[in-house]
């Protein structure tokens, strides 16, 4: 069986803040559809290297390399965002390329009434292209799919016409996550999701994550949530980072034996 792809590969990343160095020589890949906890004591730096992928911060050495094509949707802490919209127009913005589609195929309906021959064929393919992209990215179920994420991280049906400007901090934060969710991306950036969750909510999440097909990489301090969403847990200490091939309560196992070992040799 061939090995599957690499979707993100961060080589020597450092960081500094003035004369202070937060972490250097961090080095791992992310393959496709994996999901990966990124762990470590406050102020380690995740959600630096968080930012760093997302292309919002500047990393001060090393590279940092993300498959061709490859669409990166990045979730920070708090979402911190004024917005004119509902709660369903601000989430259904993940759909915002398969919208402007529909927008086209629309005005290309119009323009296919009072044309013929060669310019006629011309809106036919355009429109047979537009239509493959409105498919494809799930047009004909944004609407369903908008209100089925909505409802699981906790929205009522009759608070997705109210104002996005009038939420708190926290329902802001769960309106970003759901437009994550729904904008469907190669390689998910989660720091801290779980924040303004309640237990339903975080056990819809949970279910969502364990089905969905895309790479993820999470920052959270809620052990469970990782053991239950990740295979595999990158701890940041110490400046440097590690990997171990298992979720959480195995990484502790694991990071444990090695220590021990390390002690040993030592």
């Amino acid at each position: 069986m061939p090995p599957t792809p690499t979707i993100l590969s961060i080589q020597s990343l450092g960081k500094r803040f003035g004369s202070e160095q937060i972490f250097s020589g961090l080095s791992f890949q992310v393959a496709e559809r994996e999901h990966v906890a990124l762990v470590g004591v406050n102020g380690a730096g995740k959600s630096t290297v968080l930012r760093i992928i997302a292309g919002i911060e500047e990393q001060s050495e090393g590279i940092v390399v993300k498959s061709d094509g490859a669409r990166v949707t990045y979730l920070p802490q708090e979402a911190r965002f004024d917005s004119n919209r509902t709660v369903l127009e601000e989430a259904q913005e993940a759909f915002a390329p398969v919208m402007a589609a529909a927008d086209r195929m629309r005005e290309l309906e119009l323009q296919m009434g009072i044309v013929d021959g060669d310019a006629f064929d011309a809106l036919i393919e355009e429109y047979a292209q537009l239509q493959q992209r409105f498919e494809a990215h799930g047009g004909f179920e944004m609407e369903h799919r908008t209100e089925e994420v909505l409802s699981g991280l906790g929205f009522e049906e009759e608070q997705f016409d109210q104002p996005v400007k009038q939420l708190s901090g926290g329902q802001k934060t769960r309106v970003a996550l759901a437009k994550a969710l729904l904008a469907d991306p190669d390689l998910l950036l989660l720091d801290e999701p779980t924040n303004h969750l309640d237990l339903t909510m975080l056990d819809w999440l949970e279910d969502f994550l364990r089905g969905w097909g895309g790479a993820c990489l999470v920052v959270s301090h809620d052990r469970y949530f990782l053991d239950r969403v990740t295979t595999r847990t990158l701890d940041l200490s110490f400046g440097r980072v590690e990997d171990y091939p298992a979720p959480y309560a195995g990484y502790l196992k694991l990071r444990e034996e090695r220590t021990a070992r390390h002690w040993k040799e030592y």
